[in-house]
């Protein structure tokens, strides 16, 4: 029998202030350029950097993350799946929803935290360039 998809994803409370931070502060790179970014695209950035980083937080006390997992097109479901059987070297884990989706949730605590540090105050065009220097290394 196969597992079915969580409705919602979570996040660790502990880092549901800087997620609301990087949404709505006026310090946000985000919101200052008014380039407001939504909790898929903020889900989608922290799992990104999260991996990148090989950094993730397990969940102790769950946290709406206001994002429901019908919510991620194909590609953004493939793309949490391949980051899981990256992490896990389990081909299998893509049959435990569960599990995939638990393992993009550290990692988005992870990124949720490197991003609040780097993206609060800081200047939105030098962070883009940064970034698109760093994905031109990528073999």
């Amino acid at each position: 029998m196969n597992e079915k998809e969580p409705l919602l994803l979570y996040i660790d409370d502990k880092y549901r202030n800087k997620e609301n931070s990087l949404l709505h502060s006026p310090d946000s790179i985000f919101t200052r350029l008014g380039n407001k970014l939504g909790n898929k695209d903020l889900f989608m950035l922290a799992l990104m950097t999260g991996f990148k980083e090989n950094i993730r937080y397990e969940i102790k006390k769950r946290a709406d993350f206001d994002l429901r997992t019908a919510y991620l097109n194909n590609n953004e479901k493939a793309l949490i799946k391949v980051i899981a059987i990256k992490t896990t070297g389990d081909l299998n884990i893509i049959s435990s929803p569960v599990k995939y989706y638990s393992i993009a949730e550290e990692y988005v605590n992870g990124g949720i935290e490197i991003l609040y540090d780097s993206m609060l105050g800081k200047n939105y065009d030098s962070y883009i360039k940064n970034l698109e220097n760093e994905l031109r290394q990528v073999p």
